[in-house]
């Protein structure tokens, strides 16, 4: 039992990290102002 603790508790400690520091990104803006095709790529979703 206290063997399955600890590897509780390894695992734990090893996958909390990753999780804490992921965060989010910043990603550039295309400066596609006009749609010129239904679907084209980079079609304008404004809102």
């Amino acid at each position: 039992m206290l063997k399955k603790i600890t590897l509780a508790m390894l695992i734990v400690s090893l996958l909390l990290p990753a999780v804490v520091m992921a965060g989010t990104i910043n990603l550039p803006q295309t400066g596609q102002t006009t749609t010129y095709a239904t679907g084209d790529d980079g079609a304008i979703e404004a809102g």
